[in-house]
């Protein structure tokens, strides 16, 4: 182990305090808005308090495909806001350094990073890469004659040294506390308030930790990695020629290597684990910015470390970390050991080829679109929460290659390594079809297969516990109770390898039996593959076609805004026309119906739209009117649907009988049939009638009895496109009808809501990765062309609110996709004054690069 110099330092990735000078103040646990839309930071004298920070380098914008291709297709967006970070020579931090700074409370799980709002100057927590530039900060060091910044970057920047910490964006406005809100903190211009850093106390250091690791890779530091999870370095006292390099799995750590890496020590290795990029920090920040020549560059440095003090070079590692090590060895000639691989992720698990199809969806922008985005810390204190699609998605560019070396290879022409796997057949993370794949093209002499049973019921990453990891309360990780057994078949390859004898061919039986199971397993994989290569490429097909339409609407705003006036101009049908005129706009059609289903109060109206080569018609249909008697039941009714099904199955039967039977859309008809089918009891009957299912069924039935009308009277089919629109329980009702409509009348037909209520619909992903509505048995094609724009922070839209579940997942949730869009103006809005079409179009007109995500909306999820 190298001694670790004593320091004092601050370096990025530094865990620090904060402490105003001025008002001997430290910035402590961040208070949550009334709307939980922002974490406020805090300042108190009470020293106890004080949160831990982490500064962490500026390295400019990072953004998912989706947002990255929306900046793109602005051309009034202002590109001089990419910047570079300075090249700084070291990982110390120097005056004039560019930094974000993170709160390390788990409160805000995410939300963690520092900024500044472009108006007010408030300072704000929340997600990094929501605004770079505003949450970037130069910190100066201040000389303490002249009390002016220090900007010689020469200058390092100590532990108790006083700092300025300028806004990245704001010029000369520098942190300071709030004179109009006390407690709080802003940006003021030309501000003397300064800062004391404070270097937290730090984690105890591992006995085995691997110093020279932080020192090429300055993304890590002992402060900014967890307990446990460190870098690791075991070398014999006395010199010797045997060497292995151990590589942990995606959101895993070096400690899940270390019973492994102790046997190799007993073997008279050196050991080196390194530790994955992104992996084992305090305070992760996702996986953005991760790669595959980043971590193939983490693993090269061990190997290069383990070949300056030994010529017999092995490598090994957990799941990514045995794909990593499959492929390394291979292409790096240092390795002149063995590979030893452990649940190796050299396929991803799946039922009918549904493996190959995740392994290609997370190659795509699917990836960004399917990440939850939660705080990746959790129980475990020696792996990440939850998986990060980030990571899963350099993992599938490492399977792909090890797919290509793989058909490159054949017996006669092997693996050109030794090789010893390990590998449950209970494992549904990876594969083991990816090792039989790797066992029919290596040497019989050389290839030791340590298959465990799916009786054992031993885990993925269980494989290498030689103990469990025990959690506060409960066990998180199960040991593998055949470990010993591995242990002992380990020390006999590596004997019988290194001796290099004719005691190889004690394997050739065992391993041509291995092989002769594999043939047959991988020939019937193969024939199940041939079935799903023209579903793969119909996959490919839909995923790129998905990518198409995403950019065609983010391509054209002022179609956003048109839909979003008409949506909003639907509530005034007096003053309708003047509105549309402004849009060049055409109303060729108005209703108002109060008297159709118990004061049901649906009004909707149809717009011509012959701009552009479209000839588009477009339909809205009316929100909730907050004068009107009927609409405010009619929401009492929706909220009465969130605490009690009793009659949500007779909301769901009706839309199934307008959409599976298509009977005559005849509201009383259908209805009374199918009250009949839900409820026999009169009393039920008649109870339901004039609650839930009169104010929602009756409405969503309407809406499709006036698009049926409209329809055969206003000849639909004469338009070249057809787009339903709507906001709030408008929204709802848009979806629905959207919905039935495209099934009833077989044509593409769009729609797009605004800050819409949810529906009393379930939908889902399936495996392929299309959406799917309610039992899948309709073509998923149709809920992507549904789009849902919600506003980050709107109540209504964030439902549905997990708080129950029927048999087909909670009932409430929307159709389609969901953009989220940031306000224009964050830090003034509340959740209502967010909900409303107004400031939405205004946003619209100016900025539409504040989309921040687009998601499909799965069932259950609160989007905010």
């Amino acid at each position: 182990m190298s001694d670790r110099a004593t320091s004092t330092t601050i370096n990025f990735g530094s865990i620090i305090y904060l402490k105003n000078k001025q008002s001997n103040q430290y910035l402590i646990s961040a208070n949550a808005g009334k709307t939980k839309r922002y974490y406020w930071p805090y300042l108190s004298t009470n020293s106890k308090k004080k949160v831990a920070l982490q500064l962490v380098p500026s390295s400019g914008r990072q953004m998912s495909f989706i947002q990255s291709l929306n900046w793109w297709l602005n051309p009034f967006h202002n590109r001089s806001q990419y910047y570079e970070t300075s090249d700084f020579k070291n990982n110390d931090l120097v005056s004039g350094a560019e930094l974000k700074i993170k709160t390390s409370e788990s409160k805000v799980g995410n939300h963690d990073t520092l900024g500044a709002f472009r108006d007010s100057d408030d300072c704000y927590y929340w997600e990094e890469g929501y605004d770079d530039l505003r949450q970037g900060w130069i910190l100066t060091k201040v000389d303490p004659k002249t009390r002016e910044p220090i900007t010689d970057k020469e200058v390092h920047i100590y532990d108790g040294d006083e700092v300025y910490i300028t806004n990245l964006a704001k010029g000369n406005q520098r942190l300071a506390a709030d004179d109009r809100d006390q407690g709080y903190i802003t940006t003021k211009e030309g501000a003397s308030d300064s800062w004391i850093v404070e270097r937290a106390p730090q984690r105890q250091i591992g006995e085995d930790e691997w110093f020279d690791y932080y020192k090429t890779f300055s993304y890590f530091s002992p402060e900014a990695i967890r307990e446990g999870c460190y870098p690791r370095i075991m070398k014999q006292e006395k010199p010797t020629e045997k060497a292995i390099v151990l590589v942990h799995g995606l959101t895993d750590s070096p400690y899940f290597m270390t019973a492994i890496a102790d046997h190799f020590f007993k073997l008279n290795y050196n050991v080196y684990i390194p530790l994955l990029k992104g992996h084992g920090l305090k305070i992760p920040s996702g996986m953005e910015g991760v790669s595959l020549s980043a971590w193939q560059a983490n693993v090269k440095f061990a190997i290069e470390a383990a070949a300056k003090e030994a010529t017999q070079i092995s490598i090994g590692g957990l799941s990514t970390g045995g794909a990593l090590s499959c492929y390394m060895a291979e292409k790096h000639s240092e390795i002149t050991g063995a590979v030893y691989l452990f649940s190796a992720a050299l396929r991803i698990a799946g039922g009918m080829g549904s493996g190959n199809i995740k392994e290609s969806l997370l190659r795509s922008f699917m990836a960004n679109l399917l990440d939850s985005r939660g705080p990746l810390i959790g129980e475990n204190p020696y792996r990440y929460g939850r998986m990060d699609k980030d990571g899963a998605r350099v993992l599938s560019e490492q399977i792909k290659e090890i797919d290509k070396l793989i058909k490159t290879l054949s017996p006669k022409s092997p693996f050109p390594k030794p090789v010893f796997a390990a590998h449950s057949e209970w494992d549904d993370a990876a594969a083991i079809q990816g090792i039989e794949a790797l066992s029919m093209v290596s040497d019989l002499n050389q290839f030791r297969f340590f298959r465990i049973q799916r009786e054992a019921a031993v885990g993925h990453a269980e494989l290498v516990l030689s103990a469990p990891v025990q959690g506060a309360s409960r066990i998180l990780e199960y040991s593998n109770p055949k470990f010993a057994e591995m242990m002992d078949a380990i020390t006999e390859f590596d004997q019988v390898m290194t001796e290099k004898t004719n005691q190889a061919g004690i394997f050739q039986l065992e391993a041509l039996r291995d092989r002769l199971q594999a043939q047959e397993d991988l020939k019937q994989e193969d024939l199940k593959q041939e079935d799903l290569q023209d579903t793969e490429q119909e996959q490919k097909a839909k995923v790129d076609s998905m990518v198409e339409r995403h950019r065609q609407i983010l391509a054209e705003p002022e179609a956003l805004i048109r839909y979003a006036t008409i949506a909003q101009a639907v509530y005034d049908l007096e003053s309708a026309n003047q509105q549309l005129e402004s849009l060049d706009c055409e109303l060729i059609d108005e209703s108002e119906r109060a008297d159709t289903w118990f004061l049901d109060g649906l009004q909707a109206m149809c717009v011509r739209y012959p701009k552009g080569g479209t000839d588009e018609l477009i339909l809205a249909y009316r929100g909730t009117d907050k004068f009107n008697p009927a609409d405010l039941i009619t929401d009492g009714s929706i909220g009465r649907m969130l605490v009690s099904f009793s009659g949500d199955d007779i909301a769901r039967a009706v839309i199934r009988s307008a959409m599976e039977e298509k009977i005559p859309l005849n509201a009383d008809e259908i209805i009374e049939k199918t009250l009949r089918d839900v409820a026999e009891d009169v009393a039920v009957y008649l109870a339901e009638k004039v609650t839930l299912a009169g104010q929602i069924a009756g409405r969503l039935v309407n809406a499709m009895k006036y698009y049926e009308e409209k329809a055969d009277n206003l000849d639909f089919g004469q338009y070249r496109k057809i787009t339903v629109v709507g906001h709030s329980l408008g929204g709802l009702i848009a979806a629905h009808v959207a919905y039935w409509a495209n099934v009833q009348y077989e044509r593409e037909i769009h729609c797009h809501t605004f800050n819409s209520a949810p529906g009393a619909k379930y939908t889902s992903m399936d495996e392929d990765g299309n959406l799917v509505y309610g039992d899948g048995q309709y073509n998923p094609d149709i809920a992507n062309r549904i789009i849902n724009h919600r506003i980050i922070g709107d109540s209504v839209s964030g439902l549905p609110l997990p708080i129950g579940a029927d048999e087909e997942g909670f009932p409430y949730a929307h159709l389609g996709y969901i953009y989220n869009w940031r306000p224009f103006e964050a830090d003034s809005y509340t959740s209502i004054a967010v909900h409303s079409l107004e400031q939405f179009i205004q946003d619209l007109k100016f900025e539409t690069e504040h989309l921040v995500g687009i998601a499909p909306a799965p069932v259950g999820t609160v989007y905010w």
